[in-house]
């Protein structure tokens, strides 16, 4: 039998690398070729043949460790070999995914690879009580990167295995927010055409109609400066967050700045956009409780809870299937109606329409959701000391759909509204100036404008300021 052949080329190079032989012995790769299995790896298998680097030095090292990736993931991610050899292939995939391949894609080189966890010449069965994956010393082998890390560390594996019911679980949940996105967006892409065709011919209408008009002389408060200050804080801080998040998800990086000062620098960005979110929703809260002004928005926007569908339709509403309360639901029909043709009476709407009511519970109920799942991905150590990995990758998949779903919902209902109808186009002002003209107040708000000019009439100071 040949000295390079499958069965004898670990002995052969054990004649010089003695104590990387020995370590090997140990492995399942080793036993497996024992055994007469003809894919188990062997020394050429990671380290080629007459082509083998010398692995000396620091840098020389860390390169070959960080290459165990794609080095085991040409065994362990090839479906054949997954099913005739009875593990399974979706670890590659569940890693590469993951925060460390992640973060390893785009050159970070703090994070964990294959060799980090599970060792390199060594590899042991998860069963071996001398492996470094064995429960018994999870904890000790993750304990070596965060720091904190207990016995019960992220008990209950690691790796995705879709076998077990905490990961069907992963699995549903992501497959639910999928389908929730590709619905949404579908229903609001539809309500946007009906309703940018109607108040498209809506527009030409007036203008043709009154092409001298002047505009009326008063204009309306709509937006105060500490309301406008809050919406562009919030503003800023979402764009952070969305620029900061999706680079690691999509490999984003800044070419001026090395792979792990970058990967740093995003995770702190993220961080900090995130306290600055969760100041502002705070400071929000404060300003609904505390001020007059405050209690009156918050009433002109949380409807009135009588009855059970009341509760409903507020708790659909966060989860963005529709307006908090009836009389919005009937607003909302009666402006499909109006907008397809079926009727030429347009709602007279208040002080918020049903769909700036449903953008503002989705925010709030998102915000809550991203700060929830947000902290339990910044503290991974105390949480993954008293829950099952499966747990945290729940709240890893909610976080990262929210985010998409967050994202996409901005681009097609909320820049829709303020930039792309045809009465705001290119873009609405209000949150520059915080006022409407009356013509705007009269077309866009007309019961609100009732209220204001019959308040008006009892107090000539309320509500519109002559410019």
């Amino acid at each position: 039998m040949s000295a390079v052949g499958r069965y004898r080329v670990a002995t052969t190079c054990a004649r010089c690398h003695e104590e990387s032989q020995a370590a090997y012995a140990k492995s399942v790769h080793a036993s497996a070729v024992q055994l007469g299995n003809p894919h188990a790896a062997t020394c050429v298998s990671c380290h080629g043949g007459h082509d083998t680097e010398a692995v000396r030095g620091s840098e020389a090292t860390a390169a070959a460790l960080r290459r165990s990736a794609q080095d085991c993931a040409s065994c362990h991610g090839d479906i054949r070999l997954a099913g005739d050899h009875g593990f399974t292939a979706a670890v590659v995939s569940d890693y590469r995914g993951s925060f460390h391949g992640l973060a390893a894609a785009i050159g970070d080189r703090r994070v964990a690879n294959c060799a980090s966890c599970h060792g390199n010449h060594d590899i042991r069965s998860a069963a071996d009580s001398g492996a470094r994956t064995h429960p018994a010393n999870v904890g000790a082998t993750c304990g070596s990167c965060h720091v904190g890390a207990t016995a019960t560390f992220a008990a209950g594996g690691i790796h995705h295995t879709p076998t077990t019911a905490g990961h069907r679980l992963v699995e549903s949940v992501r497959a639910m927010y999928v389908v929730l996105i590709a619905a949404l967006l579908t229903l609001m892409a539809l309500h946007n055409v009906a309703d940018w065709q109607r108040a498209w011919r809506d527009r030409r209408r007036r203008v043709a109609a009154e092409p001298a008009a002047m505009p009326h002389a008063a204009d309306y408060l709509r937006f105060t400066r500490n309301e406008r200050l809050q919406h562009w804080w919030l503003v800023a801080s979402f764009v952070v967050l969305v620029l900061s998040g999706f680079a690691l998800r999509f490999g984003w990086t800044l070419p001026v700045l090395g792979p792990s000062m970058g990967a740093l620098l995003r995770a702190w960005a993220h961080r900090t956009a995130a306290l600055a979110l969760l100041a502002g929703g705070l400071y929000h809260l404060g300003y609904l409780a505390l001020t007059v002004r405050g209690r009156a928005l918050i009433g002109a926007l949380l409807p009135r809870l009588r009855r059970v569908r009341d509760a409903l339709c507020l708790a659909g509403c966060c989860l963005r299937l529709g307006p908090p309360s009836v009389p919005d639901w009937k607003e909302l029909i009666q402006t499909l109606r109006y907008n397809i043709g079926v009727t030429d009476v347009r709602p007279r709407v208040g002080r918020f329409s049903y769909a700036e009511k449903m953008e503002y519970f989705a925010l709030v109920w998102g915000t809550v959701v991203m700060a929830a799942t947000g902290l339990v991905l910044w503290l991974e150590v105390p949480f993954l000391n008293r829950f099952p990995f499966w747990a945290f990758q729940v709240a890893s998949v909610v976080h990262l759909y929210e985010a998409i779903l967050a994202t996409l919902a901005i681009v097609v209902w909320h820049f829709y509204f303020v930039m792309l109808r045809p009465d705001v186009f290119p873009l609405s002002k209000v949150m520059c100036t915080g006022r409407l003209s009356r013509d705007q107040m009269e077309h866009e708000h007309p019961r609100e404008l009732e209220e204001l000019e019959a308040a008006k009439s009892q107090r000539p100071d309320a509500g519109a300021v002559q410019t």
